[in-house]
């Protein structure tokens, strides 16, 4: 009988012996869904470095994958009941990751962006308007 941790664990839906090695993603979702602590430490240790990996080159920030990656088992962990099944369980936790990692990119300021303090970039702002307003103002339109 194969094991997780040494031992044998159920799924509390089916009542089949089951174990993270052997077990297919849908089964560790259902067993999830359910409850099961030890199913989830099954898909964690099974999919954790695929989704950081995609994660960081998503957003070339380390610790932000970090984040990331336990957010989307979080995610896992209380939306295991309305897993459909219209995908593979590893599409779906992607799908999720990339979510996230799109959300945190679109929160991010332009001076993390750009890597320069928020003054740099306000200044530079105030002399990109100015410039912009000098060129529609000698091509003849009105900036407001």
């Amino acid at each position: 009988m194969l094991t997780l941790t040494g031992k044998p664990f159920l799924t509390s839906r089916t009542g089949e012996v089951g174990s993270g090695q052997g077990t297919s993603d849908e089964a560790l979702i259902g067993a999830i869904a359910a409850r099961d602590r030890r199913a989830m430490q099954a898909l964690y240790t099974r999919h954790n470095v695929r989704i950081y990996r995609f994660v960081l080159g998503l957003t070339n920030d380390s610790s932000l994958a970090e984040d990331i990656v336990s957010e989307v088992f979080i995610d896992v962990w209380r939306g295991a009941e309305g897993f459909k099944a219209k995908s593979r369980v590893s599409t779906w936790m992607l799908a999720i990751a990339r979510h996230k990692a799109l959300s945190a990119l679109r929160r991010r300021s332009v001076a993390e962006i750009v890597r320069v303090p928020a003054n740099t970039v306000k200044t530079r702002m105030f002399y990109a308007r100015k410039r912009m307003q000098t060129s529609l103002e000698a091509a003849g339109l009105d900036a407001h």
